[in-house]
């Protein structure tokens, strides 16, 4: 008798030969019984196709290094040439998608190409021999995406308003099973690096576990100044956080060993002052002009407060509200909620969820000096659930799409920050309850690596009770209460001044151009660069 843990006999081991994907294989996986004349009718499910293929060969990267003896684009007179026709075509795919319309010339050839080409494996797309068959790939990879510009943003052309109604009713701007590939709108590629995100301006892949949820908020005056300006309310409540505002309570998980772990929740004493709040807008409206967004940080407001709260702001003229929000857990041993809050009068944005629990060791409950309501002997997790993960993304303007974020998700990059950095919105808000936000501190890291790529703007705020708490040996308290890190100016730490209740952003857009790794120059884009910083006092 073969002992546990003994090596299986060879032949058992290793079974029968498997053959390597195909191209037929990939495109079965993504949409059985659809042949690729069907995944040819509609630009986002090409996309797919061509995107996956090109992703699990990762022969995606022959854009900048061909094989010897071939060359990419694909010249033809000049290295123009190419994109323009390309161009010209892609108005055709897309007022002919799905519609029954006459497809363009190049589709049915590269239809008839690449159906010839079912049975290349994928792992042999990068060889010399194959590489017609990749360039076809690669071109109509190009094409789908040149096809999809504008789409999720704009619903100026029928194409473009039936992809809107898709994704806002399936997440996906693909017409497939989310659970093989979703496909979403994109605002750039990378400035550098090359990954398949390097490869389009207009769609992105996703095929994670986050549902991603873009929504287009209601006109503004924003809308009339597409990404010219946008200036932001801090308000870092609560301004006085105490150890007793840390509550441990009875956590539901019976595998869970109660001598060296607990739960907590977060309820601040300090109540929120939506009147005060009204008087800082007011303050601040002397100081910048118009208010676009009020910022609050992670768990400032109860989950009742919110609805007066951005009905108040709307008819002080704010039409922006991000907040993070404490939602009571429904009974007794059950886990609570902590989501950021999106919205605008009567409208809002799907609620985005945290999605780990903050989990305080010794050393953070002596750094916040919480030993008064937590025992440092234990570890103390946030008593939040965990729900499926997801992000939401909305656009405001033409120029501006943001997507909120709070605390452990900007600190852990996986599964979501994958996502973010494939769609690369223009700016990512992160709500947090943390100690100051100084450039040698975790937020600075993790903000920067979404600036440098694909080149976000990234808001980091905290609430003033809790960046004074935090006070290690040898450091004294510290009113950093955000940062700003954009790929234009870099890092810049917001202090919020003594006296005054807030701080006032302005940041003004930088239109740039990225080329795509294949060789096309896309559309100019906004980035936020942050230009004044005001005390409202």
């Amino acid at each position: 008798m073969r002992s546990v843990g003994a090596e299986p006999p060879a032949a058992a081991a290793t079974g029968p030969a498997l053959e390597p994907l195909t191209l037929a294989d990939e495109r079965a996986r993504l949409a059985s019984g659809w042949d690729l004349a069907h995944l040819l009718r509609w630009p986002p499910d090409t996309f797919a196709f061509t995107a996956t293929a090109l992703a699990d060969s990762g022969a995606y990267r022959c854009v900048v290094n061909p094989p010897a003896g071939r060359v990419w684009p694909p010249v033809a007179d000049d290295t123009t040439g190419w994109l323009a026709g390309l161009r010209r075509e892609a108005e055709v795919w897309a007022s002919a998608a799905d519609g029954g319309g006459a497809l363009p010339e190049s589709l049915v050839r590269l239809h008839g190409s690449l159906a010839a080409a079912a049975d290349v494996p994928l792992v042999e797309l990068d060889r010399p021999e194959r590489w017609q068959t990749l360039a076809d790939l690669l071109y109509l990879h190009a094409f789908a995406d040149e096809a999809c510009a504008g789409v999720g943003i704009h619903r100026e052309t029928p194409f473009q308003r039936r992809a809107g109604e898709l994704l806002a009713a399936t997440g996906s701007l693909s017409r497939l099973p989310r659970d093989r590939a979703r496909v979403l709108p994109k605002l750039r590629p990378p400035a550098s690096g090359i990954t398949l995100r390097s490869l389009s301006h207009h769609l992105a892949l996703d095929r994670s576990e986050v549902d991603a949820r873009w929504v287009v908020a209601p006109p503004t005056g924003l809308a009339s100044r597409p990404g010219d300006r946008l200036t932001l309310l801090l308000i870092p409540h609560p301004r006085v956080i105490r150890a007793s505002d840390f509550v441990p309570v009875a956590g539901p998980l019976a595998n869970m060993d109660e001598s060296r772990y607990g739960f907590y929740e977060f309820d601040p004493q300090e109540p929120f002052d939506a009147e005060g709040a009204l008087d800082l807008v007011a303050r601040a409206r002397r100081h910048v002009g118009d208010v676009d967004l009020v910022v609050l940080p992670e768990g400032a407001l109860e989950e009742g407060e919110v609805g007066p709260l951005q009905r108040l702001l709307v008819e002080a003229g704010v039409p922006f509200l991000i907040a993070g929000v404490r939602q009571a857990a429904p009974r007794i041993g059950s886990f609570a909620g902590n989501y950021a809050h999106f919205g605008a009068g009567d409208w809002q944005a799907p609620p985005q969820h945290k999605h780990h629990r903050w989990c305080l060791d010794a050393s953070q409950v002596h750094q916040y000096h919480l030993g008064a309501a937590l025992d440092p002997r234990r570890h103390w997790w946030e008593a939040i659930g965990v729900p499926r993960r997801s992000l939401t993304f909305v656009t405001v303007s033409e120029g501006l799409t943001i997507c909120p974020l709070v605390c452990e998700d900007l600190a852990r990059p996986d599964p979501v920050t994958d996502v973010v950095r494939s769609i690369a919105p223009t700016l990512v808000v992160g709500l947090l309850l943390d100690g100051p936000q100084l450039a040698a501190r975790w937020p600075a890291r993790y903000a920067s690596v979404l600036a440098d790529d694909p080149g976000c703007s990234v808001l980091t705020l905290t609430a003033l009770g809790m960046a004074q708490r935090s006070q290690p040996p040898g450091h004294g308290p510290s009113r950093a209460i955000a940062l700003w890190k954009d790929p234009h100016r870099g890092l810049q730490q917001i202090i919020v001044a003594e006296g005054a209740s807030g701080v006032a952003l302005t940041a003004h857009a930088r239109m740039v151009q990225v080329p795509s790794a294949d060789g096309r120059a896309g559309k100019e884009v906004a980035e936020l660069v942050l230009s004044g910083i005001e005390q409202i006092e």
